[in-house]
């Protein structure tokens, strides 16, 4: 059974069980050229998203009526980028 996150994302909160998507963040930057940091992203994202609109007028759909689990960050292997890619898929 997947725990839920501490900070969400949107703030949604669903158990895993009940909802219609699941999120969660990779944490993995070791691909990127010159200036490493996107391992952070998916704390920022959720830290900011307090402010995104959960409605879309080109959808006609608000996130709000939906149920979505935000299973939080992965602990990927570092230094091995296969190894991370991998459980990624599993996840």
């Amino acid at each position: 059974m997947l725990n839920k996150n501490i900070e969400t994302f949107l703030g949604f909160d669903a158990e895993y069980q009940e909802s219609s998507f699941v999120v969660f963040g990779a944490p993995f930057d070791s691909t990127t050229s010159f200036r490493p940091g996107t391992r952070f992203a998916s704390k920022v994202m959720r830290s900011e998203s307090f402010g995104l609109e959960t409605y879309s007028p080109y959808q006609d759909a608000d996130l709000t009526d939906y149920r979505l689990f935000d299973g939080g960050d992965l602990e990927l292997s570092f230094g091995n980028t296969e190894r991370a890619l991998e459980q990624i898929e599993q996840f």
